[in-house]
């Protein structure tokens, strides 16, 4: 062997960290990794290495990120509204002005004369007409459904009103994310770090002729099983104290929500006036008053409902692995239950989901526990179906576009980047592109999170408003008549009432 050959240098050998077959070695928790395996000629080894000489520029992509997550949100603070009607008008205008080209076009084709592009030259007059008409049809259809839904698009562009002027009287908002990503950020970082030391439990040098013939460098058994049930511990624990630091967020939101709602508006300025504060990005008083809120006194009902989130995307990830087991065998009936399964399982998990959010505003807002909040949030959902439904969906879909663009945008950077300024020993950039991309997934998840959590705690500030205005029979005026309009559109729809108000132009 190697040891026995005297292949290892008399320092490494003394500290037991020299490789089976000679290699020196780097000691990393519990394991011994020669880090020249890195550098030779396997796909991982290029991938580490094209990661090691791109660390510096990987670096920026980051912060690359956070300002293209802070741009989006100002975008949507000051445009939204401008833009949703505007990409509609552009949706329709051009179609009708391609139809014009490719029916002009085909007239001075079918003159004989010569057309502005070749391509032109390769279609026939009649083929060239049909895209014409094709494409005038295409803009009628256009114009048609956003007349038919212009209730819909009101209802869009009233729920980004609500939550661009929460963000305009808080804009401490914006740097609250932050806070919460870093914290995730120092876990994770904490967490592989513990993973890897329980999964080298039990590790130990496998036989070294059987290592050589298969070709396998590691050459690494373990002789016992109990690390796997510390590394599914540890999955269970990753998934719960990340949705337990989701909970605190939007539990935060809720409460800087509810301070807002239900504050006095300044004659002066036409602003509402804050207690707390929270008024400008370095104002961050009311941030901290609502983490410390939710952490002395409603943290266990933030964990229960982290918890049961976290159980039901374990059990979700273990019935996928399960499936993906089954699927060797090839019986198609086995298969086709394993799906049927999986998508009970994912409707389970979203009820869950949609549960807990709504649980965490009642939470900020009530100061009950998760599950009577949570009872709340049903009985508002099932009686205000069309208004939840709008609310959820907007702000998913604002959230969504958010990551998509912030996501998009690092990566265009980091091609930039990497192909202006190449670092010298670069041979591939998808290993340094991929972990850009996942940097910018994680800084847009937690920066676009405030759109959708005030939203939603702006829907239920304006139920408990309603409440208390019935309960002691005087009107209030605290709703942002954007809300007003939203509420009083949807409530026709769920009481069955002029359910046509929601498709006429007009209304």
């Amino acid at each position: 062997t190697a040891r026995e050959g005297d292949l290892c240098p008399p320092d490494d050998t003394s500290a037991g960290l020299c490789a089976w077959y000679g290699g020196n070695t780097t000691e990393l928790g519990f394991y011994c990794v020669d880090l020249v395996l890195f550098t030779k000629s396997s796909e991982a080894g290029h991938w580490l290495q094209d990661l090691k000489v791109a660390s510096w520029r990987l670096a920026v992509l980051p912060l690359i990120a956070v300002v293209l997550g802070f741009l989006y949100l100002v975008f949507v603070q000051r445009l939204g509204a401008t833009c949703i009607w505007l990409s509609i008008v552009v949706s329709a205008v051009v179609p009708i002005f391609l139809g014009w080209v490719f029916f002009h076009e085909a007239g001075i084709k079918e003159s004989g004369g010569q057309t502005m592009n070749q391509t032109f030259d390769r279609i026939d007059v009649k083929d060239l007409r049909y895209v014409a008409y094709g494409l005038w049809i295409l803009s009628g259809l256009i114009g048609l459904l956003a007349c038919c839904c212009c209730g819909t698009i009101k209802g869009i562009i009233a729920v980004l009103k609500i939550t661009t002027e929460f963000l305009m009287d808080v804009p401490s908002q914006f740097v609250q994310p932050l806070f919460v990503g870093l914290a995730q950020l120092v876990f994770l970082a904490g967490w592989t770090l513990l993973f890897v030391q329980v999964a080298s439990i039990g590790i130990n040098e496998g036989d070294q002729q059987t290592c050589i013939q298969a070709g396998d460098i590691y050459c690494l058994k373990w002789d016992t099983t109990s690390q796997r049930w510390g590394l599914m511990f540890l999955v269970f624990m990753l998934y719960w104290v990340e949705n337990f630091l989701h909970a605190l967020s939007h539990y935060g939101t809720s409460y800087a929500v509810g301070a807002w709602y239900f504050a006095s508006v300044d004659i002066v300025t036409g602003r509402r006036k804050i207690a707390e504060g929270g008024h400008s990005c370095c104002d961050c008083t009311l941030s901290i008053k609502a983490f410390c809120h939710g952490l002395t006194r409603h943290a266990g009902s933030l964990a229960f409902g982290a918890f049961a989130v976290a159980l039901c995307r374990v059990l979700q990830l273990l019935l996928w692995w399960a499936k993906k087991k089954d699927e060797v065998v090839g019986n198609p009936v086995t298969q086709c239950m394993w799906r049927i399964v999986n998508c009970l399982a994912d409707c389970f998990t979203r009820f869950v989901e949609f549960v807990s959010e709504h649980a965490y505003v009642e939470v900020a807002l009530r100061g009950l526990g998760f599950c009577a909040a949570a009872r709340k949030s049903l009985s508002m959902a099932a009686l205000s179906p069309g208004m939840f439904g709008l609310v959820g969906n907007v702000a998913c879909a604002v959230r969504v576009l958010g990551v998509l663009s912030v996501v998009a945008g690092t990566e265009y950077v980091g091609c930039i980047i990497l192909w202006w300024f190449p670092p010298q020993g670069l041979a591939y950039p998808t290993a340094p592109l991929i972990v850009a991309g996942v940097a910018a997934f994680i800084v847009a998840e937690v920066m676009m999170h405030p759109i959708s959590a005030a939203a939603c705690a702006a829907l239920h500030c304006y139920v408990i408003d309603e409440e208390e205005a019935q309960n002691s029979g005087v009107g209030s005026n605290r709703a942002p008549q954007s809300l007003v309009r939203l509420a009083a559109d949807n409530r026709h729809v769920d009481l069955g009432v002029d359910a046509h108000r929601r498709w006429c132009c007009c209304r």
